[in-house]
């Protein structure tokens, strides 16, 4: 490892950040970069994140923003100048991320025990970081965004639709007169988080929240509580549903608008009630609303590892337009 690479932990960023920037716009392989990276942190709220500072001989060659949730640290945005400084600066800065774990351990009661890195693949050589977290231990999932016009994505749901119906017709009705949807309201948090832990449950997805300190419930239960406080975009009431069938509690989904475009979060149908039509009806009911309020397109993530949901996501026009791989080091 290199002598000269230091890592600098910082609470006033607006300093560290201009030096920074003011290298990386002059550097020949981060300019192309320099606009959107400069966008995203204008977008953060640095008083919730600590600002890690990576130099060499002195002088900043990258960066990292970590983040604290309750079961989990999250590196959601990292950069160096180039792909030199990425190989001799990205091995300190985990050794510092899992240094500062340590620390937590010996002066605190509570760590979180999950360490998740979310790696932008367009930015770096993503075989040379693949090995280098790999040999530390880390796992990977591959997160994907995807988009549709909304227009497409109606049709080819009318389309799909018939299938579940003998009268082709009735796919012109607005929703399934079996399905029964009910808006977000605070008074309906907790079944939203009991329908959500519920759709999760022994699947990929439930890594994300685990922990060692509360249950997989109460982690779910904390994120939840993030996404509805706005801190991942504007919540969106009128988009987020639970789907009752015949009265019982069935699926749900969960939106937000981010730099004004429809996300939807979080979309699921519990196991037994899956193949019949309601997540494609939960789609429907979220895009008529979105058509009607001028919205173009609808976006959505997802595991690479969740085939049945990307099956059904390409079926009504969805095109992957961005991903991440997400390098998760269980810390206990």
């Amino acid at each position: 490892m290199p002598d000269n690479i230091t890592t600098h932990m910082k609470v006033d960023c607006s300093q560290a950040i201009n030096k920074y920037l003011h290298v990386f716009r002059n550097n020949i392989d981060g300019s192309k970069h320099f606009i959107p990276i400069q966008k995203t942190l204008d977008l953060i709220n640095f008083d919730s994140i600590r600002w890690i500072s990576i130099e060499s001989d002195q002088n900043p060659i990258g960066f990292a923003l970590l983040s604290s949730y309750p079961n989990s640290w999250d590196i959601n945005l990292f950069h160096f100048i180039d792909n030199s400084a990425f190989e001799s600066g990205l091995p300190v800065l985990l050794q510092k991320i899992q240094g500062l774990f340590e620390e937590q351990k010996n002066n605190r009661t509570f760590v979180p025990s999950l360490l998740k890195i979310k790696f932008p693949l367009a930015l770096h050589d993503p075989r040379w970081s693949k090995i280098l977290f790999l040999q530390k231990g880390y796992n990977s999932i591959k997160r994907m965004e995807q988009k549709v016009k909304i227009d497409t994505c109606l049709d080819r749901i009318n389309k799909r639709l018939s299938k579940f119906s003998n009268n082709e017709e009735s796919n012109n009705k607005d929703i399934d007169s079996t399905i029964r949807f009910i808006n977000f309201k605070p008074e309906l948090f907790g079944e939203f988080v009991k329908i959500g832990h519920a759709v999760i449950k022994d699947t990929l997805e439930e890594k994300l929240y685990f922990s060692d300190y509360f249950s997989i419930y109460d982690s779910y239960q904390n994120n939840f509580r993030n996404l509805i406080s706005g801190e991942q975009g504007f919540f969106l009431p009128q988009y987020s549903f639970l789907a009752y069938k015949h009265n019982l509690l069935v699926g749900l989904s969960l939106c937000i608008e981010h730099q004004n475009h429809l996300y939807i979060t979080e979309i699921g149908v519990l196991p037994q009630f899956r193949s019949q039509g309601i997540t494609s009806n939960i789609l429907k009911k979220i895009c008529h609303k979105a058509h009607n309020v001028g919205y173009d397109e609808l976006y959505v993530c997802s595991l690479e590892e969740n085939i049945p949901a990307n099956n059904l996501y390409r079926h009504l026009g969805f095109k992957e337009v961005k991903h991440q791989l997400w390098y998760l080091l269980n810390m206990k």
